[in-house]
């Protein structure tokens, strides 16, 4: 065990190297010596001045004769333990187990002995005697059952009581432990007169093949016979026959395999007899080389290597100090050189130092430096701008306003798009944004199309404009009139006072006549008669109602008087009729009032209250504004609600009381010189 590596020349363990005939201790497994033979290697044997002894104490290798060993048990010193024949009593003395036949003394004077028992024993009287009228009277004692398997009868007593045990003719004290004879596996207690014993408990096994040995109760595993030499269950050893195999004992069959190499204890190891853990050298870069070696760096010239008990230390050469601060390397040297003293230079019969920086005379968007003697002029950088409209500013691009189709433009300037009537664009940052003007909603159902908005100071209707205020017939029925009022249209059928029961209606025409008589699909005349298809007992005769003639009237909403005629102490508005002076809501629009004076109808805007917001809101079928909201950009915002406006991003706003408040976006200020607005994001440096 601890696998002591051998070798033919010389023997490495654990990284250290030894020659033949040197001993030492295994650094795995201190209870092994090992010796560098050529193909042997010797184990350390103990003393041990004992038969019985006990296991090593911890850290130690050798059995001690602290105590005994009884068959797997260990026993101190001075026990006395039964042990093989019942009639001898055996003693632990000093790693011995001594065994002595001891009997108890007794109180007759003529003990008998009995072929079954080991020691001798009293007569036990059986009968109890006594003497009446000068003759011996002698009854048999009469004991008591026990209630235990093995009781004792003690000397000078004719019972046997359950205070100890006889057991295979040999009496044990109550508790006591013993092993007897004809079960030497088995430990057997005495327990209030009844022995009880169990099997030894074994240890586990990790073999398959085990046996028994001869007087010993637990199997074991068995050794292995290799080379003339015995090898214990699970030893490791290396292999007598092949030096770089290691071999170990399984259940008497012998398993062999490469031996595991130990690490090296250097980085760049020679290759040994087994493995490469050599340290006596190195090997680095397919060369090997002794220690305390030099040499140079197989890739890197300007590199020196050493090799130091197998270690490989690779440096960069050392180079001579330098007087100058910007010395320079030449391409395949090691070390650094100081350069020649630079010269000035002159461009445009002007002179200018080693490493100046100058802007060209003939061109302020260049600039030029100096580099010994030669003069290398390029355009200024410029910063990149973050915008799609920059202006030229000074030789750079600038995002600080916008140019637009040939026009440069201020940041925040708006202009109206020329390419769309209807849009708009503005500046921001230097990019330019176009977009459709924006319209205020209509409050209306029929707007009119005003420029690029739409607007309710008039009604469209069946694809036709109307003027605000018009009154005109339905296309699709004549019978029907309808008004615009604030984009709204209203229609109702033209109402017929008839004062006739068959009156004639003419082709398109929405009332009727009451000069002819129409019945039964029958035109009559006045005078004109025909039977009554219902009962042709009766016949029906048209008789025409004279009327006089109306007088015409000249205002816009007459109504009618008891005579069927126009007149104008009254309206009649959206088929509805109002005294004069009356006044009432429009009919179509809640927010107006109209009156009615002589026939005519005046309609007016609702006025609404004062208000000291500057963003109302008015609510759907209310008609004046309120500021319990904000109206911003057609968007309607809740009372301390803060947004962020889709014109401007850069802008924070927040609804109060009606009122939208907005401030700017604050910018930290950038550490550079050259500052550049950037539309996204609001804040931040460039």
């Amino acid at each position: 065990p601890g696998g002591c590596a051998q070798q033919i020349t010389g023997c490495t363990h654990s990284g250290v190297n030894y020659n033949n005939g040197d001993s030492w201790r295994s650094a795995e497994s201190p209870c092994d010596i090992c010796q560098c033979l050529v193909g042997l290697t010797a184990r350390e044997q103990c003393y041990t001045p004992c038969r019985n002894p006990t296991a090593p104490p911890p850290n130690t290798c050798c059995p001690v004769c602290e105590g005994c060993d009884v068959n797997g048990h260990e026993v101190p010193n001075g026990a006395v333990i039964p042990f093989g024949d019942p009639c001898e009593e055996c003693r632990c003395e000093n790693g011995n187990m001594v065994c002595s036949q001891k009997c108890p003394p007794l109180r007759c004077s003529n003990p008998i002995r009995q072929p079954h028992l080991c020691c001798p024993v009293c007569k036990s009287a059986t009968y109890n005697c006594t003497c009446a009228n000068g003759e011996a009277v002698c009854t048999r004692t009469q004991c008591a059952a026990n209630n235990c398997l093995h009781p004792t009868r003690v000397t000078g007593s004719c019972c046997s009581v359950c205070d100890s045990c006889t057991y295979n003719q040999r009496v044990y004290s109550n508790g006591q432990s013993f092993m007897t004879p004809d079960r030497p596996c088995h430990t057997c207690t005495c327990l209030h007169g009844t022995v009880q014993c169990e099997r030894q408990s074994c240890p586990q096994l990790n073999c398959r093949d085990s046996y028994t040995p001869p007087g010993e109760c637990c199997p074991r595993c068995r050794d292995c016979s290799y080379e003339n030499r015995v090898f214990l269950n699970g030893e490791v050893f290396p292999n007598p026959v092949s030096v770089c195999e290691e071999c170990t004992c399984v259940s008497g069959r012998i398993d062999c395999h490469q031996a595991q190499c130990s690490e090296p204890r250097c980085n760049a190891p020679m290759p040994g007899q087994c493995c490469q853990n050599n340290c006596n050298g190195c090997s680095y870069a397919g060369k090997e080389y002794s220690n305390g070696q030099q040499f140079p760096h197989p890739t890197d010239s300007c590199r020196t290597c050493s090799c130091t008990n197998g270690n490989v230390q690779c440096l960069m050469k050392r180079c001579s100090p330098l007087t100058c601060s910007n010395p320079y390397l030449i391409q395949g040297e090691c070390c650094p050189q100081c350069p020649a003293p630079p010269s000035d230079c002159v461009y445009e019969q002007s002179s200018y130092n080693h490493l100046e920086h100058f802007s060209d005379p003939n061109n302020d968007c260049r600039s030029c430096a100096c580099t010994n003697g030669t003069v290398r002029c390029k355009r200024k950088r410029c910063p990149f701008a973050h915008c799609s409209h920059p202006i030229k500013q000074d030789c750079c691009r600038s995002c600080e306003g916008c140019l637009y189709e040939d026009q440069q433009r201020v940041n925040g300037e708006m202009w109206d798009n020329p390419s769309e009537p209807c849009g708009e664009c503005a500046c921001r940052d230097g990019s330019v944004q176009c977009q459709r003007k924006r319209c205020p909603a209509s409050n209306c159902k029929h707007p009119v199309q005003r420029d690029c908005c739409m607007s309710c100071d008039g009604c469209m209707y069946n694809g036709r404009e109307y003027l605000d205020g018009n009154e005109f017939r339905d296309g699709s029925d004549p019978c029907v009139v309808c008004h615009c009022y604030g984009g709204n249209v209203a229609c109702s059928r033209i109402p017929c006072d008839e004062k006739c029961s068959h009156p004639y209606k003419p082709p398109r025409q929405c009332c009727g006549e009451c000069d002819r008589c129409s019945y039964n699909g029958a035109v009559l005349l006045n005078g004109q008669s025909i039977p009554d298809p219902g009962n042709p007992c009766y016949e029906c005769i048209c008789q025409v109602v004279s009327q006089r003639k109306c007088p015409a009237v000249s205002c816009p909403h007459p109504t009618l008087n008891s005579c069927a005629c126009e007149v104008c102490d009254g309206c009649n508005f959206y088929g509805r009729d109002c005294l004069s002076g009356e006044q009432f809501a429009h009919p179509t629009d809640s927010c107006q009032r109209c009156s009615c004076q002589n026939g005519g109808v005046v309609c007016e805007q609702e006025s609404c209250p004062s208000i000291t917001c500057s963003n109302p809101v008015t609510r759907p079928g209310e008609c004046c504004p309120v500021c319990d909201c904000c109206l911003y950009e057609d968007a309607v915002y809740s009372n301390g609600e803060s947004f962020r406006p889709p014109s401007n991003q850069c802008q924070s706003c927040t609804c109060v009381a009606g009122t939208v408040e907005c401030v700017s976006d604050g910018c930290q200020q950038p550490p550079c010189a050259q500052q550049v607005s950037m539309s996204e994001p609001c804040s931040g440096t460039s």
